[in-house]
């Protein structure tokens, strides 16, 4: 299951804040997994902002995020992949930094 992390996450939120909500009151946790997969009740935010937003792109808006729920997806999705791709690349280069074999000659 690609996404057994998110749930599991989504069911620890669930059953520790669930009990907080009353009435017309709303719970709804964003798991993501870090290779930009989001969890049904972040896309379930999405949708419900969609809702309050006509399903209306902001004006920066291209033909492939026509609408409000396409637009948000691709971003939070988009900043997921970027990010542990940012991560990844510092660990990468800090792993470099601190392993780096150097030829006797260039050693002082």
């Amino acid at each position: 299951n690609q996404m057994a992390a998110a749930d599991k996450g989504a069911d620890e939120k669930f059953r520790k804040y669930g009990s907080y909500t009353h009435g017309k009151n709303l719970f709804l946790p964003a798991p993501m997994e870090v290779f930009g997969s989001i969890h049904k009740s972040t896309s379930r935010i999405i949708t419900l902002a969609s809702f309050h937003a006509m399903d209306q792109p902001p004006p920066t808006a291209t033909w492939a995020t026509s609408t409000f729920g396409k637009y948000w997806t691709q971003r939070v999705c988009g900043s997921i992949w970027r990010e542990s791709a940012r991560g990844a690349l510092k660990v990468a280069a800090m792993t470099k930094a601190n392993f780096e074999v150097r030829h006797p000659a260039q050693q002082q």
